[in-house]
């Protein structure tokens, strides 16, 4: 996992009563740190494993100790504590006892391999010789004890920062916390006696936090913390914890903070310092003599950089996860200066510039010495310049005009590299999307339509540009106009046809941005055979028109219109009677149903044999060939039946007109297989790999292994969702992230899948969150069947991971663009054949510009954005 080091730390020099530290879990995200006092003195240590006994099955776990360069020191694999069975009864605690002897300065990081979610990590007994000692991890889960007790460690984002910040923690069932305070160490209160009351359902919490610039340290207590699964600070993905004020700062001066200046001597070799993983610094060259000139070499982890006295700094990008040593044993009399570059790798000044959004700011190194710089700015565009002289190493990028600026910062004549700041013209961009078609879509009418007609969402009517929006019906173009603040419709007689009737509604905002949406309708006869086919690339046609199915599986489609929060079809977990089905039609909702749910058996009866009958029944009937259904799904059959099984329960639907019918498959070893025996391939991603960019590798998976079929990928797991299949609580971000990505990868429909206790019905708030996100799905998902445009695009980044889709339809471009990485960063876009032009942020309301054919802007950790802008 890709995320810079904010570390859990906790020394055991002062245990005893100075912190309370509940057992842990989610162990494969914990590490354990040590800081030997010194090399060749040996360090020994011993804490506890206890096995919850929760699950049958044994629950061993390997623990492995590595030295500061990489070396593996010590390895234990910790057996079961004898019991196999499930029967909740805690078993007896089990020591482990770690002894080694330091070879090189530095972190030592012990890491812990296991399967069984069945384990807690016990350190109220902990023992420790020779060494400080400390936690390591992204996702604190908390599974007993009552209170909570010391210190924890807030960074700065950037250089010089004051501001709040967002403390989120999500508590499972049979948790409490009572009287949370979090205070700086003189006593400045900044949480006080915040409660929860004891919870029977999963919830999510955020507290804001005003973070104080001088202070990186903070008090945490509680009076109970009791089965709080995770609390974290999303700007760092780690946060620090200490149990008392000495043994933090014993840790500290070997970790660079974000907005710390740490100073190297030269002229020798510093020891292994961890510095952060997939961090970006700038290391500056401060010589004895100001007037010297130098030429020389330093090695940083490995990596060679030239100084010379007129290249006296330079950037280093450290790789995730290591420690890294530095070479100096080269440099004349002097010294360095280490200043972490990130979250803006390319931001500090006069070495290079960066791009910014409207309401951050200009940042560049400071020179050692200089209290007042020179801003020099050209408009781009316009070619308008001024200079601004500027005390300190910022400046507010709100107060320039929107448009892109070229910026440079001057010292006693001396300027950094140019650099193009991007600031966002606020505008419009929302986009609309469609729902309660009228006449309902691949309904059959005896007589021709009174209205065709539809519901706008995102977009009110108002902002609906009429004079260029229009109506195709069977390739006829017809005039819309407005109906209510919601609805609109197609103006004129129009001509129908017998038979399919073709409707296109293509709407343009005012902002310009192009949105549509496509159904159709049978008058006088219904059709004859199944009406889904798909291309090559898996993209699914209802009777040749494109239909992207956003899908809901839950227990909520009954009670609100889920049609309306931009889902279009339903998953269900029963076979469906008429009834059932006339009511989807009516909805404009496509049901996938299901003869088989979890292990594979159909719900009323409890045996295989039940299930075939009844789906043989059902296979039978005319209802099987109703218009509301586009098929049925398999749940997990891949784990619970052999193939031989699946094949021969798939047969039992009957002909391929009965609809399509496929493995939803949560076994990624066993994509291809089930791709190969059904009409499509599901895949049920629980968020495996306790990250969100899981969803990516997935989703990529499961590409692969469809092949030409449609890949339908149901994201599980995001929000309010168990912790003990998925490994993590995402949050809101997370619900977007995984959305966007499952269209970013090219899978031909999107599921939202939440059951069981854990489903939206439990989390109102959320609810609305991913209700606000698959509004937005639906509003982009018709640009999904234009032309692939990926290779019109090229992305550039100093830092991050840019992932990105383009698609071409018509003269409109559609860029989907995500921050596949925790890493802040700014990425560049380059786009072949344009120029100049407005380029659309789309639900931002902000609008950049594109300039000799390039546009910037900013990500924060796993972001998306998504364009559009007009082209040839």
């Amino acid at each position: 996992m890709k995320k810079f080091f904010v570390f859990m730390l906790l020394a055991l020099t002062a245990w005893g009563q100075a912190a309370e530290i509940p057992a842990l879990r989610d162990l494969n995200a914990l590490q354990v740190h040590f800081l030997p006092d010194a090399v060749g003195k040996p360090v020994e240590f011993s804490f506890e494993k206890q096995d919850l006994n929760g699950y049958a099955g044994t629950d061993a776990i390997v623990c492995t100790l590595m030295s500061p360069g990489g070396k593996n020191v010590w390895e234990e694999a910790v057996p079961d504590d004898g019991d196999i069975s499930r029967n909740w009864k805690m078993g007896q605690r089990q020591q482990i006892k770690v002894r080694f002897t330091p070879e090189e300065p530095g972190i030592y990081i012990m890491k812990f391999n296991t399967s069984s979610p069945d384990i807690h990590m016990l350190f109220d007994r902990a023992e420790v010789k020779n060494a400080a000692w400390g936690f390591s991890a992204w996702s604190l889960r908390f599974s007993s004890g009552k209170g909570l007790k010391g210190y924890i460690l807030i960074p700065p984002v950037k250089l010089g920062e004051k501001q709040n910040q967002i403390m989120q923690f999500c508590t499972t069932r049979h948790s409490e916390v009572s009287k949370l305070n979090i205070s700086t160490p003189d006593g400045q209160k900044l949480i006080s006696d915040h409660s929860l009351p004891f919870t029977r359902k999963m919830t999510y919490h955020e507290l804001e936090l005003r973070r104080l610039a001088q202070h990186n340290i903070y008090c945490i207590e509680a009076e109970k913390f009791v089965n709080v699964v995770r609390f974290i600070f999303p700007q760092y993905g780690n946060i620090g914890f200490f149990t008392d004020l000495a043994s933090a700062q014993k840790f500290e001066k070997y970790y660079v903070l974000q907005g710390d200046l740490l100073k190297l001597s030269a002229g020798k070799k510093h020891p292994a310092m961890a510095w952060g993983g997939n961090r970006t610094f700038l290391i500056s060259f401060v010589p004895e003599k100001a007037d010297g000139k130098f030429d020389f070499s330093f090695v940083v982890s490995n990596q060679l950089f030239n100084f010379t006295n007129q290249k006296r700094s330079c950037f280093f990008t450290t790789n995730s996860d290591t420690y890294h040593t530095a070479d100096f044993s080269s440099a004349p009399s002097g010294s360095f200066e280490l200043i972490l570059a990130s979250p803006a790798p390319d931001a500090l000044l006069p070495e290079s510039g960066s791009i910014a959004q409207a309401d951050s700011e200009l940042v560049w190194a400071p020179v050692t010495g200089v209290k007042e710089y020179t801003l020099q700015l050209k408009n781009a565009v316009s070619g308008q310049e001024q200079q601004i002289k500027v005390a300190g190493n910022r400046y507010p990028a709100a107060k320039l005009a929107p448009g892109v600026w070229q910026w440079q910062v001057f010292v006693n004549q001396t300027g950094g590299k140019a650099s193009l700041l991007t600031v966002p013209q606020k505008a419009s961009t929302m986009l609309a999307y469609c729902y309660d078609f009228a006449p309902v879509r691949d309904t059959v009418l005896a007589k021709a339509p009174e209205e065709v007609a539809c519901r706008v969402g995102l977009l009110k009517t108002d902002e609906i540009d009429f004079d260029r929006s229009h109506v195709l019906v069977n390739g006829q173009k017809y005039p819309v106009k407005k109906l209510s603040s919601t609805r609109i419709e197609a103006a004129g007689k129009i001509d129908y046809q017998n038979g399919r009737n073709q409707i296109t509604m293509v709407i343009y905002s005012k902002n310009g941005i192009r949105s549509q949406a496509s159904w159709g309708f049978f008058l006088g006869s219904a059709p004859e055979k199944f009406a889904f086919s798909h291309d090559e690339q898996g993209n699914i046609y209802c009777f040749d028109t494109p239909f992207y199915p956003v899908i809901y599986y839950g227990y909520m489609s009954h009670k609100i219109a889920i049609e309306r929060h931009g889902f279009n079809t339903v998953l269900g977990n029963t076979l469906p009677g008429k009834g059932t089905l006339n009511r989807l039609l009516q909805r404009n909702l496509k049901l996938l149903d299901s003869g088989s749910v979890y292990y594979g058996i159909y719900s009323k009866p409890s045996t295989a044999a039940g299930a075939e009958a009844d789906v043989q029944r059902f296979a039978a009937g005319n209802v099987s060939r109703h218009p509301a259904r586009l098929g049925s799904w398999m749940d997990e059959m891949d784990v619970h039946r052999k193939v031989g099984y699946i094949q021969k329960f798939l047969k039992l639907f009957g002909p391929e007109s009965n609809g399509w019918r496929g493995v939803c498959a949560c076994n990624a070893a066993l994509y291809s297989q089930m791709a190969e025996i059904g009409d499509f391939l599901m895949i049920d991603h629980y968020g495996f790999g306790k990250t969100i960019f899981s969803t990516d590798s997935a989703t990529l998976r499961g590409r692969k292994a469809a092949g030409s079929k449609p890949l339908m990928s149901l994201v599980k797991g995001y929000s309010g969702s168990d912790p003990k299949l998925t490994g993590f609580i995402p949050g809101p971000r997370d619900i977007e992230y995984a959305a966007f990505s499952t269209l970013r990868n090219r899978a031909n429909a999107l599921g939202l899948y939440q059951c069981g206790e854990y489903r939206l019905e439990c989390d109102p708030d959320t609810w609305q969150q991913a209700s606000e996100v698959y509004k937005k799905v639906s509003a982009i998902t018709f640009a999904l069947y234009g032309e692939d445009a990926d290779k019109l695009l090229s992305v550039k980044a100093a830092a991050g991971k840019p992932g990105f889709r383009a698609m071409k339809l018509g003269n409109a471009l559609y860029i989907i663009a995500q921050n596949v990485s925790f890493n802040p960063a700014v990425f560049e876009f380059a786009v072949k054949g344009v120029d100049s032009g407005d380029v659309k942020v789309l639900f931002e309301n902000r609008t950049l510009n594109l300039v000799d054919g390039k546009f910037s802007d900013a990500f924060t950790s796993e972001a998306t954005h998504i364009y559009y802008m007009e082209i040839k």
